[in-house]
């Protein structure tokens, strides 16, 4: 299932299933942009899982699974083909401090430039 595809809206954007999950305060999202093998989601999902069990970050345990997938020797080559395992895409919510703080580094660069600006031009004369 093409759970990132949805159908445009004018102003909107795309409305598909991961985006109404993340209008619902889902945090993490693992969504798939093409159809996919249901066998080789299985496996796919199963390594992720295992991944994010074993301490890593959404983001690593996604990159990791393929890599897995790509070495399972129970996979035939055929289907070590990116068709089977590149549509998974993870995507995260930022946290609020994390957008207040590059808020902050844009304000702090953009006070910075201006000063430098009349600095120059006042020693310059």
């Amino acid at each position: 299932m093409k759970t990132g595809i949805g159908k445009l809206f004018k102003s909107e954007g795309a409305m598909s299933i991961a985006r109404g999950f993340q209008f619902a305060g889902a945090q993490n999202l693992l969504f798939s942009l093409c159809k996919v093998n249901d066998y080789t989601t299985s496996v796919f999902m199963d390594s992720f899982y295992q991944n994010i069990k074993n301490g890593q970050s959404y983001l690593e345990a996604n990159a990791n699974a393929k890599r897995d997938f790509l070495k399972n020797p129970n996979i035939s080559n055929a289907k070590k083909s990116p068709y089977y395992w590149s549509a998974f895409v993870y995507s995260r919510t930022l946290d609020k401090n994390e957008t207040s703080l590059n808020y902050v580094y844009i304000i702090l660069g953009i006070v910075i430039t201006i000063a430098l600006i009349w600095f120059f031009i006042r020693f310059k004369k």
